[in-house]
């Protein structure tokens, strides 16, 4: 069974954000919905993936014109994986301001926010503990987005 935990941010950021967590048994994760498209700009989709090493953490960024930004935890590897930690935020260039985060994410996990502005998005997974010493689990990420069409 799955519950679905929703709960709105409204921080005096250029970034509001609502999370959607799926607990319970993990599932497929489908393809992220893209963001509706704002005037005059177009949803694109960016990938992330890395190692997460026990006890690190890993940060990707990209930008993001005004709209929903969503953010999928589309697989661990090992499947059966323990939970991660999963962040999105505002990059300054120098660190990842937190405005939404999931401490115990699993494959499928989204969160979603809307940033109001032109920006610099950051997404962190960390090791909450879960990990055993020495050990690692490999991740994939996916960022739907707005930005200007290409020329």
């Amino acid at each position: 069974m799955f519950r679905r935990v929703s709960r709105v941010l409204a921080l005096v950021l250029p970034l509001v954000a609502v999370v959607s967590a799926s607990c319970g048994t993990p599932t497929e994760p489908t393809d992220p919905t893209p963001p509706s498209p704002t005037a005059g700009l177009v949803p694109v989709t960016d990938s992330f993936s890395g190692t997460l090493a026990s006890g690190g953490a890993n940060l990707h960024t990209f930008h993001t014109m005004p709209g929903l930004v969503k953010v999928t935890l589309v697989s661990l590897n090992p499947s059966d994986a323990p939970l991660i930690g999963l962040e999105i935020g505002m990059w300054d260039g120098l660190s990842c301001q937190t405005v939404l985060q999931v401490p115990f994410g699993q494959a499928g996990t989204d969160l979603t926010a809307t940033a109001s502005v032109e920006t610099q998005v950051c997404v962190k997974v960390w090791d909450v503990g879960t990990l055993a010493a020495e050990s690692s689990v490999k991740y994939q990420l996916s960022a739907v987005h707005n930005e200007k069409p290409s020329s």
